[in-house]
Formats: C-alpha cells, sequence, structure tokens
C-alpha cells in the first residue's frame, strides 16, 4: 500500500516523439504498466519489432522505472541497451519501431 501511495503523488505519461503515431500520449495508470503488442498490456501498438509483452514500466522505492521483459529486438533508454534502469523525466526509450519520452511530474497531491 506504500508504493501505490506513493505512486498516486506523480504524473507519469509516455509520448511517441518518433515513429507511427507521433505525438500521441499514453498516461501511465498504475504502478505496474505494460507496452507491447498484446494481449494483456495496457498499450498496444501494432508494431511487428515489438515483443507481446515488451517492457514494463513500475514504481519501485520512490521512483519510475523500466524493465525489459526478455523481449526480441531489446528496449534502449537514451540510447543505451538496457534490460532495467531506473528513469528520470524527459528519458527517451526506444521500443520497437518507436520512441518514447517519458514525462514524470510531482503533483503531491494526497489520496482522498
Amino acid at each position: 500500500m506504500a508504493e501505490l501511495l506513493g505512486f498516486e503523488r506523480y504524473m507519469a505519461s509516455l509520448i511517441v516523439v518518433s515513429g507511427e503515431g507521433e505525438g500521441e500520449e499514453h498516461q501511465v495508470e498504475r504502478p505496474r504498466w505494460l507496452l507491447g503488442r498484446g494481449p494483456g498490456v495496457d498499450a498496444a501498438f501494432d508494431d511487428p519489432e515489438m515483443s507481446r509483452q515488451h517492457i514494463a514500466i513500475e514504481f519501485v522505492s520512490g521512483r519510475f522505472r523500466a524493465t525489459d521483459l526478455d523481449s526480441g529486438s531489446g528496449t534502449e533508454v537514451n540510447g543505451e541497451a538496457v534490460s532495467a534502469c531506473d528513469l528520470c523525466h524527459g528519458d527517451r526509450i526506444r521500443i520497437g519501431g518507436r520512441v518514447f519520452q517519458i514525462l514524470i511530474e510531482r503533483t503531491d497531491a494526497i489520496p482522498a
């Protein structure tokens, strides 16, 4: 429950900055959020270079973290191949044929 309360203090979204759907925004709506071709993901993309479940964006210990889910084509953050790494506001994440930029904003909102 403590992790969820921490998650509620942030707004995070992924903006497609390169590739099909450029300009689209996808809100990270829960502490573990999956991207890929689907099924079983929170944001599905018609992209043959993505795995069905390609990457998880997770809120862990007060930080957002990207974890590659053993994808076939891998994941890059700011141009470097990663299996997992902490994310900062503005980082760029390449999965498949798209590049996303993560926007993280602390809201300091306390859930009701």
